[in-house]
């Protein structure tokens, strides 16, 4: 019985194919995450700054 459920499984190759399949556009998404966050969080100093100066 293993040795007919172990045939349909296909080959490691597959499997890690299929993670770097997944892995890759999650890395990607996080890492435009992460450049927006910094943006963001730079555009606040800036505007900290900014009232900083006025005050």
């Amino acid at each position: 019985m293993w040795k007919q459920a172990v045939f349909y499984l296909p080959e490691w190759t597959v499997f890690m194919q299929g993670f770097i399949a997944f892995l890759i556009p999650y890395l990607i998404s996080r890492l435009y995450k992460w450049i927006s966050n910094s943006k963001e969080e730079h555009e606040m100093a800036d505007i900290k700054d900014e009232t900083k100066l006025r005050s």
